[in-house]
């Protein structure tokens, strides 16, 4: 005598299946990852979703009983629609796959993306090589891995990412760095919030650096507030229950899941760090007895690492 009205992004398309759907009603549309090999800018944009993908939330419906689909477009413009989906090969920055490419030995990085079903743009390929010298992991006019670029393989993140986690366990501030990377390798944690809440949004975050003695001294910044976000969640899951982390999460416009899968991938990329020689982080929070000065150095350092490592097309004095 229940019935059940589920909301649902298009990972209902193929990874969840509720058997008992008897309707679906199917907007057409998905946000999918595109990237601009020319401007080296990689976007999130609302697109139409292929024909194929129409096929599969129809399929949603009706699993055990007769059921209706309703798609939310006219027979005109579903003829325009793409047969398939973009592959993600020719929408997403390869510096990773070169890499993995290099690392595994397959051949040159160009040959072997042409082979594949759908290769890439050779501009594409070309800023991707660029990027990965620039960044240090490639010996200058060659394919060769340096022993940089051999430590960013191992190491389950972009390599740009990578080489700040690498950076940092070097020149000793690590632990806030893997708060930062973790966050910045998972979804964001400050969610979409409707235009009359975006003030109300903007207050919180104001208020979480207001909180951060190091952020108020080292000014603004979007890395630091994934940090302080990160530590005030974590601080208050420990003292007070994750009960208490998810209402405050509510209150400042945060995702409670995204902080918990941040926490995770933090762990992992500790462990993966450790494996390869550079130890283990030495988990740090402002208000659990740090020496303040140390930290500030710290975050000073982080900062600078940031600069350098995700802009590597400036010239840094």
């Amino acid at each position: 005598g229940v019935r059940k009205i589920i909301l649902s992004t298009n990972i209902a398309e193929t990874s969840l299946t509720i058997d008992d759907v008897s309707y679906v009603i199917d907007s057409a549309r998905k946000k999918e990852k595109g990237y601009d090999a020319a401007n080296k800018m990689a976007s999130l944009l609302p697109v139409w979703a292929s024909r194929d993908s129409l096929q599969q939330r129809r399929g949603r419906a009706g699993r055990v009983a007769r059921g209706v689909c309703f798609h939310l477009l006219t027979c005109e413009q579903e003829t325009q629609l793409d047969q398939h989906d973009v592959p993600e090969i020719l929408r997403t920055p390869l510096e990773e796959l070169c890499l993995a490419t290099i690392q595994l030995e397959m051949g040159r990085v160009k040959s072997v993306l042409a082979r594949t079903p759908e290769p890439p743009e050779r501009v594409a390929v070309t800023n991707a090589m660029d990027t990965l010298r620039r960044l240090g992991a490639l010996r200058d006019g060659t394919e060769k891995l340096t022993p940089l670029g051999q430590h960013m393989c191992r190491l389950s993140v972009e390599p740009r990412h990578a080489k700040l986690l690498l950076l940092s366990a070097i020149m000793g501030c690590l632990d806030p760095m893997l708060t930062i990377v973790s966050c910045l390798a998972n979804r964001d944690p400050f969610i979409t919030v409707p235009q009359d809440k975006r003030r109300e949004a903007d207050v919180a975050k104001l208020r979480l650096v207001e909180q951060s003695d190091e952020a108020a001294v080292l000014g603004g910044s979007d890395h630091l507030l994934l940090l302080a976000a990160s530590e005030r969640y974590d601080t208050i899951a420990r003292q007070r229950g994750e009960r208490a982390a998810g209402d405050w999460c509510r209150d400042n416009f945060l995702s409670q899941s995204a902080l918990q899968m941040a926490r995770r991938l933090r762990h992992q990329f500790d462990d993966q760090l450790c494996d390869s020689g550079f130890g283990r982080a030495r988990m740090m929070s402002s208000g659990e007895g740090t020496n303040s000065a140390s930290r500030v150095a710290a975050l000073c350092m982080v900062r600078s690492l940031i600069g350098v490592v995700l802009s590597p097309d400036i010239v840094w004095a």
